[in-house]
């Protein structure tokens, strides 16, 4: 058994569960309570209609999903050391729509980021709107939800006939399943321009992350409490 696998897995399991609890949550809550975002027409309304507190507490959320990216990577790709010889071939295949959702993830956050850097450092708002996530119609939107939800679905689909038996593993099983139907859930809400479907996706994609972390601090601490 490797012990270094089982080591990164349960610490990026502790870090992601602290960063959508703290950083995550946080931010969407407080985004939620306290700050209204505008409806989108174009950039130049959009940054005039803005409150002070948008350009902080959705950021925070969205930093906190950035970085929670490369960690559920982490994850799975240690989940799929510890499965048997005969699944791998599964969570192998998973984990290429796994780096794929990561890249397209960041990508996404990453360019968004900037682009509100850029607004902020030089009030020049010409061409951004393909850049700016809040556009529901832009490049940059449409890159996120292929990562997100298209990407992420597969990779969900494919760790979820992996784990079964007890009931740790069984947790874990519907745990992908679920977070499977709601990431594809997210790509027919934004082809369909459906806002229903995406806050299910939103939503289940909290839920389902956070179950992953805490499920998978169980389980790579009871392979580190057996003997090596």
């Amino acid at each position: 058994m490797n012990r270094l696998s089982v080591k990164l897995g349960y610490w990026s399991a502790v870090i992601l569960t602290v960063i959508l609890t703290a950083g995550y949550i946080f931010g969407f809550a407080f985004t939620l309570l306290f700050v209204e975002i505008p409806q989108w027409t174009n950039l130049s309304d959009f940054v005039a209609a803005i409150q002070p507190a948008f350009l902080l507490y959705p950021t925070i959320a969205q930093v906190a999903a950035f970085l929670a990216l490369p960690l559920l990577l982490i994850i799975l790709f240690c989940l799929h050391e510890h499965v048997s010889g005969d699944k791998k071939i599964l969570t192998g295949i998973g984990l290429c729509f796994a780096a794929m959702m990561a890249v397209l993830g960041c990508m996404y956050y990453f360019v968004h980021f900037n682009g509100v850097r850029l607004i902020n450092a030089k009030a020049d708002l010409a061409g951004l709107e393909q850049f700016i996530i809040y556009n529901p119609d832009s490049t940059i939107m449409a890159i996120g939800i292929l990562g997100t939800s298209f990407f992420a679905g597969l990779a969900f689909l494919f760790f979820f006939p992996v784990f079964s038996g007890r009931r740790l593993e069984q947790w874990l099983r519907y745990t992908f399943l679920l977070s499977a139907i709601c990431s594809f859930t997210g790509m027919f809400a934004f082809l369909f321009d459906y806002m229903p479907l995406m806050a299910v996706y939103l939503l289940g994609q909290l839920v389902g992350s956070l179950f992953m972390a805490i499920l998978s601090i169980i389980f790579f601490k009871e392979l580190a409490d057996k003997p090596f």
